[in-house]
């Protein structure tokens, strides 16, 4: 017991100890006059035959087969590793018969192209930032596109160029879809493993749908001036920053100017002046 005297009286209340359970009469029979109702059997007088018949035509018994689908699962899943490993072991990318006596450093990837896009459509979509000396669709042995290639550039800074003005978060589009552009990692990076063997960069990261779904809700929200980003090789002035539609009256062009810290200076001290000058 504790000693609650220490405590004020209405602290210590909240010690004490609460009343007896009160007694309730029991609604069941007593056990001495409990017993099962004649009308009801027990079951094992029902088993018996059927149990005697199971036990002589399956000594053994029979296999569990709910757990037979996991089972399978689980076995499909090694012999993939087993797969896999087999063929890292012998993927070697300067081995490669298709691209032999290539520079890497020249050469760029291209992902997530569209299925029915040839070696024309890519000779299109990076002609304009080099001369390219080699194209290639990988096709699987029914010659049906894998969704990748590789493109080899003539001069080294052009394959420099595509992978920082593309890159991978940014794109390009070809065929109604945007595609990604990387290095070539194979050749070039050290202990890289593609995506079909277990490795890579990722996977999509998006969807047509949801894609088109996350620009309705902008659009609905914001209708922005389309703002492009400029290249950092370009030779052309930096547009500026426009803001939104909804922010600009109507019959209105966004124009907007900068001067130097040396030309605002200047203006200061002349309107300063002018303020001096007395007025007659």
């Amino acid at each position: 017991m504790y000693n609650l005297s220490k405590y004020p009286n209405d602290v210590a209340q909240l010690f004490a100890p609460p009343p007896p359970l009160p007694y309730k009469k029991p609604i069941d029979y007593p056990q001495k006059e409990r017993r099962t109702v004649p009308n009801i059997t027990p079951v094992s007088q029902t088993l018996k035959q059927h149990l005697s018949i199971y036990c002589k035509q399956f000594p053994k018994g029979t296999p569990n087969c709910q757990f037979q689908p996991q089972t399978n699962i689980k076995q499909r899943l090694r012999q993939n590793n087993r797969l896999i490993q087999e063929r890292l072991r012998q993927w070697d990318p300067t081995n490669d018969i298709h691209m032999a006596q290539t520079d890497p450093f020249r050469t760029i990837f291209v992902g997530r192209l569209p299925y029915n896009i040839t070696e024309v459509d890519l000779q299109k979509a990076f002609g304009n930032y080099g001369s390219i000396e080699k194209l290639r669709v990988v096709r699987d042995r029914e010659s049906k596109s894998k969704g990748y290639g590789f493109v080899v550039f003539v001069d080294p800074m052009a394959a420099k160029t595509v992978t920082r003005e593309c890159g991978v978060h940014r794109g390009i589009e070809i065929g109604g879809r945007r595609c990604i552009v990387d290095i070539e990692r194979g050749r070039t990076t050290k202990y890289f493993t593609p995506r079909r063997l277990g490795g890579g960069l990722g996977g999509r990261g998006y969807t047509q749908q949801n894609q088109l779904l996350s620009q309705s809700r902008f659009s609905s929200q914001h209708s922005r001036i389309p703002f492009s980003r400029p290249s950092r090789f370009a030779r052309d002035s930096i547009p500026q920053h426009q803001p939104y539609q909804d922010e600009l009256p109507d019959n209105t062009v966004p124009t907007t100017s900068y001067k130097s810290r040396t030309t605002r200076t200047r203006d200061n001290n002349d309107n300063s002046e002018q303020d001096r000058m007395p007025d007659y």
